[in-house]
């Protein structure tokens, strides 16, 4: 029984023996290859440009990467060009260029060691072993008398859209990442979200829905409109607006400021926070709002609008914070 024992001991101890030959190889295949492919990769780069050959008839543009920058912009051309950097012998990208539809995706790829693969070639060494930040930046031009329905997420890159039109809903989102929207307009909603990473908007207006939100960020808003509702959410982070205008109002966070200087509504507002001040500034006479405030252990700076019925109706609460509500009349 002995002999047993010790004969199951010694078959255990080696394999587990095996187990950590074969893991400390392939560890030295792969920190062998790290360097040479990448080097590889970025001798092989050079600056692609991609022309739509569907402009007219396009409805939807998608753009889907990772982990490289998208910027969208518009210019004086006709036709819908995207810029980016690609390994000349095996491309990182797919596009799909369709009458209604332009694609334009990173290829799943794969890379073999021996007899084991290894998905997702990012995880053997970073991109920036590759690509600078320039290199890891797609710019989609777009004719500037055109509107299209856009669909464009990055994984770990930031998102710029710039002075274009949607005449569809807009979706953005980017995992871990910056998104900046400035100047720019939807005939439907628009999408806007982050899991880590700060938000800024600016001069937005969509025909419905405006919804931003971020996990761990700051959501910054400037100028934006909504004919139904703003809504705006982040777990970790402060929200500043400067100017809303919309039907109604959605506005928290649960560790974070919410500061709006100018809200002007058709309807009411609804905002929250556990633990961060509150600051709203009514760009309306206080004769049309009814105010409600709720807070455990703060302060409460507003007279006008309590306990009242009217139109349009403010209600804010906090668990442990100051809350302020100014009227411009």
């Amino acid at each position: 029984r002995i002999m047993k024992g010790i004969t199951k001991i010694l078959i255990v101890a080696g394999s587990l023996v095996g187990v950590g030959l074969l893991i400390s190889i392939i560890g030295i295949l792969i920190l062998s290859i790290k360097p040479k492919k990448a080097m590889q990769i970025k001798n092989n780069m050079e600056d692609m440009e991609y022309t739509a050959k569907h402009t007219d008839t396009l409805e939807t543009i998608i753009v889907s990467v990772a982990p490289e920058n998208i910027e969208i912009l518009p210019y004086d051309g006709k036709d819908i060009v995207i810029q980016y950097r690609d390994d000349k012998d095996n491309s990182m990208y797919e596009i799909k260029d369709s009458k209604s539809t332009l694609k334009f995706k990173r290829n799943d790829f794969e890379l073999s060691v021996n007899a084991f693969s290894v998905f997702d070639i990012t995880k053997l060494f970073s991109m920036d072993d590759i690509m600078n930040d320039e290199d890891l930046t797609v710019k989609v031009y777009i004719p500037k008398d055109k509107a299209f329905e856009y669909q464009v997420n990055s994984v770990s890159g930031k998102i710029r859209m710039q002075d274009v039109k949607a005449n569809d809903d807009l979706i953005i989102s980017t995992t871990s990442g910056e998104v900046e929207i400035v100047g720019v307009s939807t005939n439907e909603s628009a999408d806007i979200s982050t899991v880590s990473g700060d938000i800024e908007i600016t001069d937005v207006v969509a025909g419905h829905d405006v919804n931003v939100s971020t996990t761990s960020g700051y959501v910054t808003n400037n100028n934006v409109s909504a004919n139904d509702e703003i809504g705006i959410g982040t777990v970790s982070g402060n929200i500043t607006s400067d100017t809303l205008n919309a039907n109604t109002l959605s506005a928290s966070t649960t560790s974070g400021e919410v500061r709006v200087n100018t809200l002007i509504l058709e309807k009411d507002a609804e905002i929250s926070t556990i633990s961060g001040e509150v600051e709203i500034g009514i760009g309306e006479s206080c004769d049309d709002y009814s105010v409600e405030i709720s807070t455990v252990s703060g302060n409460i700076n507003s007279e006008k609008g309590k306990d009242r019925k009217a139109n349009k109706e403010i209600s804010v609460s906090t668990t442990s914070a100051d809350v302020t509500v100014t009227f411009s009349e």
